[in-house]
């Protein structure tokens, strides 16, 4: 099957059919037509067929018909044809099979696109299915928790009741200030992945920190607080004197 159109080249057709009639010209056209729809660009040696197909009625167009046969088309295997038409022919033939190729590929494409995205999509919808009518959702995993055997490797042996530093838990620290304390020990070194075979030196430098951080921050609080009872000491002075020189200069 060609293209339902052929090329039409008017100088190429004015050139070779100057001298045609009108009558003669329409008789071109029409056997023109006749070739390019009829299957394989050609159509029967057989005047009676073609005088059929064309609506020959009367013997001067019949006489017509067979002047523009004999001068415009040639006889290939018992049918009739006319050589530029039927270059044409092949001409449109070869693109509409490559525009019918290229189509079959283009929709083979989409519908494999379609049927993956159909697929994945029926799998998702199987799986919400099974997840809600018989398979429950996984619960949550916890948070890891500080004594867990898991990280019992970065956990500090308990300190020697009779060190200096034991000493200074029991009279500056609450048992609830002292395991939030050993949590963050233990926290920051999961977190830092610290290699150590023993912690107990790292614990007790960490409480250690812990106890001259917080006398810092009192001293520091106390040295701001002597500050302001300084300043307000000489605020207090100085409205006295104001009050002295006032009563001075009333009387």
């Amino acid at each position: 099957m060609s293209l339902p159109y052929f090329n039409y080249y008017p100088k190429d057709m004015g050139y070779k059919t100057m001298h045609l009639t009108l009558s003669e010209f329409g008789a071109y056209n029409r056997l023109l037509s006749l070739c390019w729809t009829t299957p394989g660009c050609t159509i029967p040696k057989d005047i009676e067929w073609i005088a059929r197909k064309m609506l020959i009625r009367s013997e001067q167009d019949k006489a017509i018909l067979l002047a523009i046969l004999d001068e415009f088309f040639i006889v290939i295997k018992g049918q009739y044809a006319n050589k530029r038409l039927l270059e044409e022919y092949k001409k449109s033939d070869g693109k509409y099979k490559i525009k019918v190729k290229a189509a079959k590929k283009g929709g083979a494409a989409t519908a494999l696109k379609y049927k993956q995205k159909d697929s994945a999509n029926r799998l998702a919808d199987d799986k919400a299915i099974r997840r809600a009518n018989q398979e429950p959702e996984p619960e949550p995993e916890p948070e890891p928790i500080i004594n867990n055997i898991l990280y019992i490797g970065w956990r500090p042996k308990t300190l020697n009741s009779t060190t200096k530093t034991a000493q200074m838990l029991r009279d500056h620290m609450s048992k609830d200030v002292y395991e939030l304390e050993l949590e963050k020990f233990v926290e920051f070194h999961i977190d830092n992945k610290t290699e150590s075979t023993d912690f107990n030196r790292q614990w007790r430098t960490w409480l250690k920190n812990h106890f001259t951080y917080n006398d810092n921050k009192k001293g520091k609080q106390n040295v701001r607080n002597n500050k302001t009872n300084k300043y307000a000491q000489i605020g207090e002075q100085r409205r006295f004197n104001r009050g002295n020189l006032l009563k001075e200069y009333q009387s």
